[in-house]
């Protein structure tokens, strides 16, 4: 799968890197973090240690099958302006926060999902990321019931080694890690 991760900051970085393990992966991010993964590829360490290399740009790409994004949710809307440029087949709201779907969506031509994540994950310095703790990612249809781009895009967390749970009841889950 060709995944776009919008938001390269710890937590974008840590998925978007174990993501790189089995697919396509192009982290977004702000130099120099960007530069030093362009340079020596993203090293992950503590519970999880590798070194990947995934495309890194400071800019979104012209397609991907799938858009994770990392960003704080004040930075949503620009997200979501910078991928509407973005030929996607489905965006992922990784994020904190109510409400970040129903930004993409308004700005996107493709399907959102909702999304969870328990990993923990810092940035020390560009190029590295640390995984605090292994945790599980949570993706679902963002209104609720069953979705087969929920499971596609489950399946690919998994086929990369993500904990991974398919949920019909995002709302419910959202709500509960607010």
């Amino acid at each position: 799968m060709d995944v776009v991760v919008f938001g390269a900051g710890s937590l974008g970085s840590l998925v978007g890197g174990l993501l790189a393990r089995e697919h396509d992966v192009t982290l977004v991010g702000r130099d120099p973090h960007v530069r030093a993964i362009r340079e020596d590829g993203l090293r992950i360490e503590g519970e999880i240690t590798e070194t990947v290399r995934p495309a890194a740009r400071t800019d979104a790409p012209g397609s991907a099958d799938l858009a994770v994004v990392c960003v704080k949710a004040f930075d949503t809307p620009v997200a979501a302006e910078a991928l509407s440029g973005t030929d996607l087949e489905a965006c992922l709201s990784l994020q904190n926060g109510m409400g970040n779907e129903a930004t993409l969506a308004d700005r996107l031509g493709a399907t959102v999902l909702a999304g969870t994540c328990t990993y923990g994950a810092m940035r020390p310095d560009p190029g590295v990321v640390r995984c605090t703790g292994v945790g599980e990612i949570t993706v679902g249809a963002r209104a609720g019931g069953p979705s087969r781009t929920a499971d596609r895009a489950g399946e690919a967390f998994e086929a990369a080694g993500l904990v991974t749970t398919v949920a019909e009841d995002m709302p419910r889950r959202l709500w509960e890690k607010l």
